[in-house]
């Protein structure tokens, strides 16, 4: 199957969110983020990190999965601006992560609509 550079583009984002999320296990035992949202969030990265590598060839269903576990760990920041309490650079943080988080699946849903359509 043909690949796209947007899809790969995508993943590239996807892989790096992932990685950033894992480094926020060690720093969970400080409070912020709680426990519970470092290991959501290392989970989430595992299984991307499993399936960005079909969907770095070109797999559709790897791509959706990626695009997935990025809007759910997207997701787990959204707290960040609602619960008192949260250190400003935490809120910049999670604002930075959402943003990016979006443009990784904007990218990922229009490279496999490319790689579909070929």
């Amino acid at each position: 199957m043909p690949n796209s550079g947007i899809l790969r583009t995508g993943v590239v984002l996807a892989v790096l969110l992932a990685l950033g999320d894992l480094a926020l296990l060690p720093a969970a035992g400080g409070g912020f983020p709680p426990i519970e949202v470092a290991v959501l969030a290392a989970v989430l990265a595992a299984v991307t990190l499993v399936a960005a590598v079909p969907a770095w060839r070109g797999g559709r269903v790897a791509a959706w999965t990626v695009a997935a576990t990025r809007v759910l760990s997207a997701l787990s920041a959204v707290p960040a601006f609602f619960v008192a309490g949260v250190p400003a650079a935490a809120m910049a943080a999670a604002a930075v992560v959402l943003s990016v988080s979006a443009a990784c699946v904007a990218l990922l849903l229009v490279g496999v609509a490319r790689v579909r359509a070929t």
